[in-house]
């Protein structure tokens, strides 16, 4: 016990002061989060105060932290896909002007702009400290610390009724790391904790996900590249003796009675009228993360408080321009995955891999172009994690150049 012990308090000092504060959100939401009306989701009672006065605790100790790595804070926030982000959360604050919900819109921004800060402080820390295998034990570490959060949320809010499904715990969150748990982990147990609940939690996003993100095995070793190729032939084997539409109903689609939007849990009827709202006003939208959660709760029948996509999200919340300003973001870490920065062995793989699976996730989860929710923190964090990892391997090539 005091073995683990001493294991956890490793952890948790390895990244810093923002490390733990990182480490203690997950925990805080599952603490504070209760059962809540629809109407009622954007009331701002003790619970919201408190996550309100621990982003504001974040935001003055990143601010105290920023002058000490004045120079990798630029290299992560301005020369890199991360500049499309900063530009993304600026207009939502600009979006304040016409929002329809002003003080919302604001903090919402704030939040976004913190937990920027924050992971990049992170990612950081650990960048000038760690060798790469270090860096992703921790990084393992943080999926694995948010899905027993995820699983102390869910117990607290349904109880017993937990263990009829548990496999959906975190589903939002969890699955985004499954390439980096399975092609750079080193441990036995983490990877098959990542194939029951990133397989069982019977999620249709993440198995697209991770199908589109097996692509990038052509862009690996040997090994990856057989893979990729006997992937490829059971599939077209299979699809010559059932059929493409039995083959997906049975894996992508599993759980759904037809292949199509028209079985999309809803969320086909959800975007046709944001779209159409959005069409409204197409350039500036309705205001970051207020926009799309009002025009949601006038239509209480869709019982939700936004768009389940992030390009979705990000039209509405931010007009047209916004709507560019993340698909370059997208664009952008997508581009950076091809790097020769990274070696080819497995990193290279691992990296296109994730940040495939990261775009396929957003497009059918609430995600980067609304508010800290969802698949929000694991992507922004994946891409940061991978745009840090591409400056320590870019300056640390030569044993004289160190990060530290």
């Amino acid at each position: 016990m005091l073995k683990l012990v001493k294991v956890f308090r490793g952890y948790f000092a390895a990244a810093g002061i923002t490390g733990k504060l990182l480490l203690f959100y997950p925990v805080m939401i599952a603490l504070l989060t209760r059962k809540r009306a629809l109407d009622k989701a954007s009331v701002i009672d003790a619970s919201a105060t408190l996550q309100i006065i621990f982003m504001f605790i974040c935001f003055f100790i990143i601010t105290r932290r920023y002058k000490r790595n004045k120079l990798l804070f630029k290299k992560i926030l301005i020369n890199s896909p991360s500049f499309f982000l900063i530009l993304y959360t600026v207009l939502g604050f600009l979006s304040a002007l016409w929002s329809s919900g002003t003080t919302l819109t604001l903090f919402r921004s704030f939040e976004c702009l913190t937990f920027v800060l924050l992971i990049t402080d992170v990612i950081i820390v650990l960048i000038k400290r760690y060798s790469p295998d270090v860096i992703v034990k921790w990084i393992i570490f943080y999926g694995l610390w948010n899905l027993a959060a995820g699983i102390l949320l869910r117990v607290k809010l349904i109880g017993l009724d937990f263990f009829l499904d548990p496999f959906v715990a975190n589903r939002l969150f969890f699955p985004l790391f499954f390439f980096i748990f399975l092609i750079l982990g080193t441990k036995r147990i983490p990877k098959i904790i990542m194939l029951v609940f990133g397989i069982l939690g019977l999620s249709n996003k993440v198995f697209f996900g991770i199908a589109a993100g097996l692509s990038s095995f052509v862009f690996g070793k040997a090994k990856y590249k057989l893979l990729f190729i006997f992937s490829a032939t059971v599939i077209i084997v299979a699809v010559s003796y059932v059929g493409l539409d039995n083959l997906l109903l049975n894996t992508l689609y599993y759980g759904r009675e037809s292949v199509g939007l028209e079985d999309s849990s809803g969320r086909d009827a959800i975007w046709a009228y944001l779209l159409e709202k959005g069409m409204e006003k197409p350039f500036f939208g309705y205001g970051f993360a207020a926009g799309e959660a009002n025009l949601l709760a006038i239509n209480m029948d869709f019982q939700a408080i936004n768009a389940h996509n992030t390009f979705i999200s990000a039209f509405v919340n931010n007009g047209i321009i916004g709507l560019l300003i993340l698909i370059l973001y997208f664009l952008s870490a997508l581009k950076m995955g091809f790097s020769k920065c990274f070696p080819k062995d497995k990193w290279r793989t691992a990296v296109i891999a994730s940040l495939i699976m990261v775009v396929v996730v957003n497009s059918a989860a609430p995600g980067v172009g609304g508010r800290l929710y969802g698949a929000w923190i694991p992507s922004v964090f994946i891409v940061t994690f991978f745009i840090g990892m591409k400056i320590k391997f870019k300056y640390e090539a030569t044993s004289e150049n160190k990060l530290s």
